[in-house]
């Protein structure tokens, strides 16, 4: 995923129509260790014209292409999608609560 430190994880592709975007999940060892491993994300792009935005309960970034990112973290699982055209931002985060949740089920 282009990270050294985002490895062990799954990725997948969301498709609608002809619109496609990128999502993972990474199984940290601990809650610190997904923590960490996040802030080393925010802290790459802290410096970029749109750095990420903490919304709530996730990070937001637009990036240069218009495409929208969102991290998050639910115990010790560090999550996200990215990629997501305008149109499919509604799906991706009905999805990024889906996945949230379902995360914060597993023991």
């Amino acid at each position: 995923m282009g990270f050294e430190f985002l490895k062990n994880g799954y990725a997948m592709t969301y498709r609608q129509g002809q619109s496609e975007y990128d999502g993972f999940i990474i199984e940290a060892d601990s809650a610190a260790d997904a923590q960490s491993r996040l802030q080393k994300i925010l802290d790459f792009y802290s410096g970029e014209k749109t750095p990420f935005v903490r919304e709530g309960d996730k990070y937001h970034q637009k990036n240069a292409y218009g495409q929208h990112i969102y991290l998050g973290q639910v115990k010790n699982y560090l999550f996200g999608f990215s990629r997501i055209p305008e149109n499919l931002v509604p799906q991706a985060l009905n999805n990024f609560e889906r996945l949230a949740q379902a995360l914060e089920k597993k023991k």
